[in-house]
C-alpha cells in the first residue's frame, strides 16, 4: 500500500520548482496582520505564505499587511497577491513587495 505523503511536507519534485525553500515547523512560524486579523502562517518562505483565508478574500486579491516574528516583534510591511485558494480554506499569498521595518 503507497504511504500517503503529509500535506505540510512538499513533494521533492515541488522541492525543485520552488525558487525558495519553505518553513514548516510550528516554531519557525510568522504572524501576517492584515487589519485586525493576525493568522499564523501554516508555511512560509521569502517568497509567500500559507495562511487560512478570511472569507472576503478571493483569487487575485491583493492584501496589505506586515508580518510579526512568533513573539510580536514587527520584520516588515508586505503586499501580497492571492494566488490560491484551497478547499480546506488556506489561502497561498505570494509576495510582492515586503519593506522590512526598521
Amino acid at each position: 500500500m503507497p504511504t500517503r505523503t503529509p500535506d505540510k511536507t512538499p513533494t521533492p519534485s515541488q522541492d525543485d520548482r520552488r525558487r525558495y525553500g519553505r518553513k514548516f515547523e510550528a516554531a519557525d512560524q510568522l504572524h501576517l496582520v492584515v487589519g485586525s486579523h493576525r493568522l499564523v502562517t501554516i508555511n512560509w518562505s521569502p517568497g509567500g505564505c500559507l495562511v487560512g483565508a478570511l472569507d472576503c478574500w478571493k483569487i487575485g486579491d491583493k492584501v496589505a499587511g506586515s508580518l510579526e516574528s512568533r513573539d510580536g516583534l514587527p520584520m516588515g510591511a508586505v503586499i501580497s497577491e492571492i494566488v490560491r485558494i484551497d478547499d480546506r480554506r488556506r489561502a497561498a499569498l505570494r509576495f510582492i513587495t515586503v519593506a522590512p521595518i526598521f
